[in-house]
């Protein structure tokens, strides 16, 4: 599964588990029956948007992560 965030500088990725706890589950989940996550920062202009650099996922709950 790949992630595309559409941005730089991002240190990493993880689910929003106030909003929806169950999407980050099912990541948790999936991950651990052996499908790969990917997540990559992206530089973005008017006409392209391209793929850079990998970026940390933290499937963990209640890490404080700043």
């Amino acid at each position: 599964m790949l992630f595309v965030i559409q941005m730089k500088g991002v240190k990493y990725f993880t689910p929003n588990y106030r909003t929806h706890r169950a999407f980050g589950q099912a990541l948790k989940r999936a991950r651990e029956q052996g499908v790969s996550l990917l997540a990559v920062d992206c530089t973005v202009t008017k006409s392209e948007l391209n793929a850079v650099e990998p970026v940390e996922i933290v499937l963990e709950e209640d890490v404080d992560l700043v």
